[in-house]
């Protein structure tokens, strides 16, 4: 099939459907790639991105016609053609690679070349996810763990405060609640100030009474925006946190970070940034408080033992 914009020069075509850390690694990715970068991804999570220069376009994915690349509709008559056609190159982490939806959105792409990435590198491969990609993708070069500029916002009541993100995608992935409240105790003993972020999922995770037990003891900084957050982050004295997205953010935005890992390996999914402090515990309850007191007493500069 012959794009519709056949003869464009469009550089790199990203697709990346998952959640805002899976794109922010997908990112780190990206901007080690030559040429103009163009992202699909689902939202505020492609504007982060290019607001941090990482790429050049975005399209949200939520607001194309993404289930032709599912369909059996003839390729021909698919409106995706007309809105991705052109690119010199594909590299996607929806499809398989050798599925029926690969080579349709191949197709539809209009691309000489198409890579698909793994959204989880094989459990015996050693390294990053981002570095399997770089090898797939036959780019030199270690990934790199410089901060991501986002633009300059106005000043805001959070800002130089310590951020506590108690949140993650899976229940098992979670610090114990109570400790996040003592470390906060800690923390503001040693003259920080507090704040815990709450997204959509903790908001609907907790029940009502343990959030205003939160607000009685501390700020809490519910569902910001992510181009606010990145902000927030970039000017915090210190970030504390689970494997989630809202980690990731922490490590590209340059904030001092302590991220706890349980299930889930650090050695494969550890947030890239310049100042990020991993524990890795083979279930979150196994993580002492002490050892993250002690933690964030280092990643932040403050004597608090």
């Amino acid at each position: 099939m012959k794009p519709r914009h056949a003869g464009r020069n469009r550089g790199l075509l990203a697709v990346h459907s998952g959640a805002l850390g899976d794109v922010i690694l997908f990112g780190r990715l990206l901007e080690m790639t030559p040429g103009p970068r163009t992202l699909i991804a689902s939202g505020q999570k492609a504007s982060l991105l290019k607001t941090a220069g990482v790429v050049q376009e975005t399209l949200d994915f939520d607001l194309l016609p993404m289930h032709e690349v599912f369909s059996s509709t003839p390729l021909d008559q698919c409106r995706l053609a007309g809105m991705l056609g052109g690119f010199d190159r594909l590299v996607s982490c929806l499809g398989g690679g050798g599925d029926e939806p690969s080579q349709r959105l191949s197709s539809l792409c209009g691309c000489a070349q198409a890579t698909f990435l793994p959204v989880r590198p094989p459990a015996r491969y050693d390294g990053h996810l981002v570095s399997l990609w770089l090898e797939m993708l036959g780019v030199a070069g270690p990934v790199s763990a410089a901060p991501w500029r986002f633009p300059a916002s106005s000043a805001d009541a959070y800002d130089g405060c310590t951020f506590i993100h108690p949140g993650s995608g899976g229940a098992d992935k979670c610090w114990p609640l109570c400790l996040f409240l003592e470390l906060a105790d800690v923390l503001q003993s040693s003259g920080h100030k507090p704040v815990f972020i709450l997204g959509p999922v903790e908001l609907d995770r907790l029940d009502t009474a343990v959030v205003e037990e939160l607000e009685r003891r501390h700020s809490v900084l519910r569902s910001p925006s992510l181009a606010r957050l990145a902000g927030l982050l970039a000017r915090c004295r210190l970030y504390v946190g689970n494997d989630s997205g809202v980690s990731h953010l922490a490590a590209v935005a340059g904030a001092s970070c302590v991220v706890l890992f349980g299930p889930s390996s650090s050695r494969h999914f550890a947030p890239i940034g310049p100042k990020v402090t991993v524990i890795q515990a083979p279930d979150m309850s196994q993580i002492g408080l002490d050892a993250v007191v002690r933690s964030a007493s280092i990643a932040s500069g403050t004597g608090m033992l």
